[in-house]
């Protein structure tokens, strides 16, 4: 007897839908989401669907983690590394309007502070030719102020990277050796590699603010799998409707916020 199963983990409800490819039949299970370890709730769902998670052929899930973080405003502190001299860019956003006689518009609130932007020396032309060599004492000051200040994420967005990442993959080198696992690093080029520096910059803060919490949540899933003999690695549901394997949607978590979340601010 195998399973494929399907399952969704929602704000409330984590939902399993099960095949018997051998009886042809479905089996759906709800349980509530356990926010701490989603871990948890998933397998109680598992456990009244399927007799033996061991019997799972294939398995997809998608979850709305990320965009209720983003929607709540409950993500993870994040710290921005700029360009030397380019720190408001991301403050600055776009300078178009939709409503440019409404007296009450006010301008969406970014979800990373001013102060928590750290600059650092460096610079590429537009052809991707080195100007400046990377001030990586810089990156490494931005890299102790993340661990002292508590940051979760640092989000990597240096001028003309699209071209030339070399600077950007070094900062992510540097950053990796000072804080390890416990803070997300996110380069701006490996999230949205365009040419534009506030939309490339803003989705490098987006993966970095919905990041860690999914991330952690749904890693601490090991112990659940190993406990019950659960060994598939299945891929996980994009709002585009792409399935992507696990280890590939722990690494890129932008695509599951959906493309409204995506939009520039006025």
């Amino acid at each position: 007897m195998t399973y494929r199963v399907a399952m969704d983990i929602g704000g409330t409800f984590t939902v399993v839908v099960a095949y018997d490819e051998t009886r042809g039949t479905f089996e759906a299970a709800r349980t509530p989401t356990t926010p701490g370890v989603l871990a948890e709730g998933v397998f109680s769902s598992l456990g009244r669907a399927v007799d033996d998670p061991a019997d799972i052929s294939f398995f997809v899930h998608g979850t709305t983690q990320g965009l209720n973080a983003l929607l709540e405003r409950k993500g993870a502190r994040v710290l921005l590394l700029a360009s030397a001299g380019l720190r408001d860019v991301y403050q600055i956003a776009r300078g178009n309007r939709d409503r440019m006689f409404d007296l009450h518009y006010r301008k969406p609130v970014p979800l990373v502070d001013r102060y928590a932007t750290a600059e650092a020396g460096g610079r590429f032309d537009s052809h991707g030719t080195e100007l400046a060599p990377l001030d990586e004492a810089a990156v490494r000051a931005a890299a102790r102020r993340a661990r002292d200040e508590g940051f979760g994420a640092v989000a990597v967005a240096l001028l003309f990277s699209y071209v030339n990442p070399a600077h950007e993959l070094r900062a992510g080198e540097i950053l990796a050796e000072e804080l390890g696992d416990d803070v997300m690093i996110v380069l701006s080029h490996q999230v949205a590699r365009e040419w534009r520096e506030y939309e490339r910059t803003s989705s490098a803060v987006l993966e970095a603010y919905t990041g860690p919490g999914r991330a952690g949540r749904t890693g601490r899933a090991a112990p659940y799998r190993a406990r019950r003999r659960h060994a598939v690695r299945g891929p996980g549901l994009h709002p585009d409707r792409a399935a992507r394997r696990s280890r590939r949607a722990r690494r890129r978590r932008l695509p599951r916020i959906g493309r409204r979340a995506l939009r520039p601010a006025p």
